[in-house]
This record gives C-alpha cells, structure tokens and sequence, in this order.
C-alpha cells in the first residue's frame, strides 16, 4: 500500500480549501472496483511541541509527499522543513496548488535538485495516476 503524506498549512485551511483537501483525501484512499484501497494518507495532526519529530516519523513511512499549496502555505516554515526533509529523504515530492494564480514557492526555486524532484499536479485525479493506484 503506498502512503502519501499531506504538508498543507493549517494558514490556507478555509472551508473551500478544507473541502478541497478532504477531497483529495478520499480520491487517494478510494477503493478499487473489487474493494481494494492502495494509498494511504498520512497527515500531520495536533503535534505541538514535538511536531518536528512526528512529522519526520511520517515523512519516513511515505513513499510520496504531496504539499498542497494555498496562497500563504509557501511562506510557512514548517512546509519548507517537511519539504526539504522529504527531499533529504529522496522522498517523491508532489505539488498541486489550490488555485491557478498561486506563484510557483520561492524555496522551491532556490533549490535546482527540486526541478527535477517536483511533479506538479494539477486535477487532484491525476495524483491517482502518479502514485500508482
């Protein structure tokens, strides 16, 4: 069973972006037509103080890391950190971005080695189809 870990920031979590990721939630743990789920979503949930080491706990279970990006979730440093350590972990890192507009994240830029790491997504459908389920 393939496991995605969802980074979002809890800064873009309104109702449309909620239902958004709830969504893309159930589109990666849907069942097959003989009742069979491959995926399994793996989000970060009430960590506090100790986030850092659950949250690498989870990157580490996942094959994929999928940061659903809203307009101030490229800005939060904790999306920077679950990315850059899925990345030193050669985790598969997907980006789909909640709106069209959203500027591609300026972290990301900065780091050549993500160019070619980053698969963008754009119809939640499709992560499905990269994943492999």
């Amino acid at each position: 069973m393939v496991k995605v870990f969802i980074a979002f920031s809890n800064s873009d979590n309104t109702a449309e972006s909620g239902r958004k990721i709830d969504r893309i939630k159930q589109q990666i743990e849907n069942t097959d037509r003989d009742g069979i789920q491959h995926a399994e979503v793996l989000i970060l949930k009430n960590a506090g103080r100790l986030w850092k080491v659950k949250a690498k706990k989870l990157i580490s279970m996942a094959q994929v890391v999928l940061f659903i990006q809203g307009e101030k979730s490229a800005e939060s440093p904790y999306i920077q950190w679950e990315i850059n350590t899925a990345d030193k972990l050669n985790k598969k890192i997907m980006l789909h971005q909640l709106k069209d507009k959203i500027e591609y994240p300026e972290f990301l830029k900065k780091r050549s080695k993500f160019s070619s790491n980053i698969i963008r997504v754009a119809e939640p459908s499709s992560i499905e189809n990269i994943i492999g389920v």
